[in-house]
């Protein structure tokens, strides 16, 4: 998953230290609004008691465009203005298209 390996565990099922330390480290590097996306998705748990794979899942699950974006962006792209339509009158048309 994105090049990041498989947290290794003790005998016991525990992430070992280093592993530990990297997910503390991701942790601290992120945004706020990241931070709250990983901490909502993972209640009842606390962040630093999930796996950085699971972190990275959800970050993209919350911030990646959907199919349905990038179909939207292109016919807003394609819009023109045609002849004899006023400056007002694309403006509305951009707006709205906009808001989809």
């Amino acid at each position: 998953m994105n090049g990041i390996p498989p947290e290794p565990v003790d005998l016991q099922g525990r992430p070992l230290m280093a592993q530990n330390a990297r997910r503390i480290l991701y942790i601290k590097n992120i945004g706020a609004r990241t931070y709250e996306e990983i901490r909502r998705a993972s209640l009842p748990f606390l962040p630093h008691q999930r796996s950085i794979q699971h972190m990275c899942q959800i970050v993209r699950q919350a911030f990646e465009p959907s199919g349905m974006v990038e179909a939207n962006r292109m016919r807003f792209d394609s819009l023109v203005q045609r002849d004899g339509q006023s400056a007002q009158a694309f403006s509305n048309m951009l707006q709205v298209a906009a808001e989809h």
